[in-house]
């Protein structure tokens, strides 16, 4: 019986040291990525690569309707915006009547994807304007957005409540000064200021329960770093309250040392 077990222990050590003997010396080493694969190079914007569906062409924003069907495709350089009702199958060109192109940013409405919202150009330049239609992009009325020497940085339109539904507006200036601007449609009221503390806005949402919740959340830069805060809305005076005066004690919560003058997008 010792023999048997000496002579399984010896057939397992034979194996083994086998094995290591197989094994190359280099693979204990660290493997290192090629360094080729960790540069950088520029790319042109517009590019003439990859051009599938229309030439030049160069999608900058896509936003997605409720259905799953209606997109929208916003190409700055190139002053176009498409529009498809079949997923992305089929495209046609939208025209923002009244508006100065480019078109540079577009959101729909989260329960009508006929309810849609563009930012356009304004003066003296940049995106300054904003534009509603309500008829899936065959007519555009003016929102008349001020001119308030902001850039628009980002749009958001709410479910709708009752009769009204909100559009939410935020801005930036590069150096922290930027606001958030809500306005009521569709009686198209004046654009209030929500009052949330001076920076830039680099994103909003409305909540996907506003009628019961009345969330909006806000991503902004000032000269100490990116926060995330959330907002009660008052619907019936458009105004909002912020963070801990909102009852979030813990908010804004600090999520990058990123500030105004740093952040790109």
């Amino acid at each position: 019986m010792r023999k048997a077990r000496n002579g399984t222990s010896l057939s397992i050590l034979l194996a083994l040291a086998l094995l290591f003997s197989l094994m190359s010396p280099g693979i204990t080493n660290p493997v290192l990525a090629r360094s080729s694969i960790l540069t950088w190079s520029i790319v042109d914007t517009p590019s003439p690569d990859d051009n599938v569906i229309v030439s030049p062409s160069e999608v900058n924003f896509i936003a997605i309707g409720s259905d799953g069907r209606t997109f929208y495709a916003v190409d700055i350089p190139n002053n176009r915006v498409f529009k498809s009702t079949d997923g992305g199958i089929t495209w046609l060109n939208v025209t923002v009547g009244g508006a100065n192109l480019p078109v540079w940013n577009i959101a729909i409405a989260p329960d009508d994807v006929n309810f849609v919202v563009a930012v356009t150009t304004g003066p003296p330049g940049g995106p300054r304007q904003v534009f509603i239609s309500e008829d899936g992009g065959a007519n555009w009325e003016n929102a008349n957005f001020p001119a308030l020497g902001e850039y628009i940085s980002c749009v958001d339109i709410s479910v709708k409540y009752g009769a009204n539904r909100d559009i939410a507006i935020g801005t930036r200036t590069g150096a922290g000064a930027g606001k958030v601007y809500v306005r009521k449609v569709p009686s198209l009221t004046d654009w209030v200021n929500q009052n949330l503390p001076p920076s830039d806005i680099l994103a909003l949402k409305f909540s996907p329960t506003y009628v019961s919740d009345t969330i909006l959340v806000v991503i902004s830069a000032n000269g100490s770093g990116t926060f995330v805060n959330l907002g009660i809305r008052d619907t019936a005076a458009n105004t909002t309250t912020w963070n801990s005066a909102a009852g979030y004690v813990n908010y804004p919560v600090k999520i990058s040392s990123a500030t105004a003058g740093q952040v790109i997008t």
